[in-house]
């Protein structure tokens, strides 16, 4: 904690772990380019991503509407049957008293 002290006294950037200095380092690197550069790799991991996640997110839309129109026509065919059932049963009542 005493050389996290005077680092600080003397303006040193001081980390806990590699983790945080990485990831320093990758904010001032972005921070210092704005735009696309064709030859940078993490440019196209970004880029690769970010589409990946828009087709999933569209994907996933479209599984829900598919998803709950298939369980409208589950709950619609159980009323269906249920009323079928009542018709033929009413039928049969009929039936039996004539």
């Amino acid at each position: 904690m005493v050389d996290l002290i005077n680092k600080t006294k003397n303006d040193v950037v001081a980390f806990d772990s590699l983790e945080d200095y990485v990831y320093n380092a990758m904010l001032q690197e972005q921070s210092n380019h704005k735009s696309f550069n064709l030859f940078s790799l993490k440019d196209w991991i970004f880029l690769l991503t970010s589409l990946v996640a828009i087709v999933a997110l569209g994907l996933s839309i479209l599984l829900y509407c598919k998803i709950r129109t298939i369980l409208i026509l589950l709950g619609t065919m159980q009323k269906f049957s249920d009323a079928c059932h009542r018709v033929n049963r009413y039928r049969s009542r009929k039936c039996k008293t004539v």
